[in-house]
Formats: C-alpha cells, structure tokens, sequence
C-alpha cells in the first residue's frame, strides 16, 4: 500500500501521482518509466523501457505536452 502525500487512489489497482519530481515506475509486465512530474503533469524527461531494460522511446515534456524537435536547415 503506498502511504505518500503525491499519490491519490483512484480504485483498488490504480493511483494517480499528484506530486512533483522524478518518479520511476514498474507496471505488473516489467515495463519501466522514468518520468519529471510537476504536480502530476509530466514536465521534463521521459523515458519508457522494455522489461528487458532496452529503450522503448523517449521524449521531452513541456506542462503535459510533448516538445517537438526544431531542425535547422542551413
């Protein structure tokens, strides 16, 4: 049972995480995540694993929206 502040249990298997900062996180398959949280919303790095630990995808969030590359052609 988690007994912290920055989670909120929405039913008996699922909680919603409200607090900020780094949060690495299993699902019952073995995948990982390791996210930047600010108040619940992703802001910063996330990053998805396989349960094998190879990388899935990755990515970069500004307040819940992904943040797009900008290429340059010179």
């Amino acid at each position: 049972m988690i007994d912290n502040n920055d989670f909120k249990r929405i039913d008996g298997q699922t909680y919603q995480i409200t607090g900020s900062g780094n949060y690495r996180i299993m699902d019952q398959g073995g995948r990982r995540l390791n996210v930047t949280l600010n108040q619940g919303v992703l802001d910063g790095v996330y990053e998805e694993y396989y349960a094998n630990g190879n990388l899935y995808t990755t990515g970069r969030y500004v307040n819940g929206k992904k943040r797009r590359r900008m290429d340059c052609l010179f």
